[in-house]
């Protein structure tokens, strides 16, 4: 009964002792219950596409095709009972609705951006998964927000092009190839030579936070890409977030967002950022305050609650027992203020 070793939680958890170690310290006693939970996959879960269809036109679709679906208590969120027939209903191809674990819905929701932004600027597209759920939160606002995409790999930049075309995004939203790093450089696309009233860092990490899915993460990850003075992913990960950081109007909100469960690639780096020249111009926002917030209902708000910590982040690990079984990911909002 007395506290969980780097031992238990290593064992249970099919784990590297030192990745043991770290969960420990960045999720005390929940360590515990996410290698427990290791062996149990997440129930799969779509989100609507509010771009093109209401959620209610969303869940009568799946419904028709058998897929059995079920509201799940985040708005747009739905659980399908029946998942092999998704694949041959066509609605992903069709992007009526996207894959997308609850965690990253939540993210995507609490980091989209109020109904007077104009612009926003997405940095880590990859399929544009996010990017159709940020501009549909966006929608159910009543906004009508322009994207500027960035991602460093090319192929993934044309996927996304294809699937905002075809998601109802398309005059408003550009999908751009870029290394991140370089977003504050003078040489910029014309399109980034601006500022932003929202401005969303979806960093490249260990991907800890998705190992109910992969566990392969956990024996191929180096500890020294996350641990040490000389950790690879941190010192990226506030790179990226000091560059886009430039790239943000007076007032706006930066949002930095990760899929890990470790505190050297969420807080740690929000806090390097915070007290740096880049970020000494900004101040947390508490998630709770995201202009979504106004649209969930009390169960929804209820889980969102328990998500976010004295700091005012979310972290969404836990999710099972609160009624959301979704994967580990982490929030920070943050105002510039001057």
């Amino acid at each position: 009964g007395g506290a969980p070793s780097v031992a238990d939680v290593a064992l249970v958890g099919a784990l590297p002792e030192w990745l043991a170690r770290e969960l420990l310290a960045s999720l005390g006693t929940g360590a515990c219950a996410l290698a427990l939970d290791a062996m149990e996959p997440p129930a799969p879960a779509v989100a609507a596409n509010l771009n093109l269809n209401a959620e209610d036109q969303a869940l009568a679709l799946l419904k028709d095709a058998g897929l059995r679906p079920s509201r799940l208590p985040w708005p747009g969120c739905i659980a399908l009972g029946a998942q092999a027939g998704l694949a041959a209903s066509g609605f992903v191809e069709r992007t009526a609705v996207l894959p997308a674990d609850p965690a990253a819905q939540m993210v995507s929701w609490l980091a989209a951006p109020a109904a007077d932004v104009d612009a926003m600027l997405e940095v880590g597209q990859g399929r544009a998964t996010k990017t159709l759920l940020l501009a549909g939160a966006n929608r159910r606002l009543g906004g009508s927000v322009l994207l500027a995409c960035v991602d460093s790999v090319a192929f993934k930049s044309r996927l996304a092009r294809e699937r905002v075309r075809t998601g109802g995004l398309g005059g408003r939203a550009t999908c751009l190839t870029l290394d991140a790093t370089r977003l504050d450089a003078p040489d910029v696309p014309p399109e980034l030579r601006r500022t932003f009233g929202q401005v969303f860092v979806d960093a490249p990490c260990s991907g800890t936070g998705t190992m109910r899915r992969h566990p392969e993460v956990a024996w191929s990850l180096g500890q020294g890409s996350v641990c040490g003075g000389s950790a690879t992913l941190p010192a990226l990960q506030l790179q990226m977030l000091s560059a886009a950081s430039a790239r943000v109007a007076a007032g706006g909100t930066l949002a930095y967002s990760t899929c890990s469960d470790l505190a050297a690639e969420d807080e740690d780096v929000v806090r390097a950022f915070l007290a740096s020249d880049a970020g000494r111009g900004f101040a947390p926002l508490p998630v709770t305050e995201a202009p979504c917030a106004t649209l969930l209902g009390p169960e929804a708000s209820r889980i969102l609650r328990a998500m976010t910590g004295r700091d005012g982040f979310l972290r969404t690990e836990g999710g099972r027992a609160l009624g959301l079984d979704c994967d580990g990911h982490f929030l920070a909002l943050m105002r510039r203020v001057r």
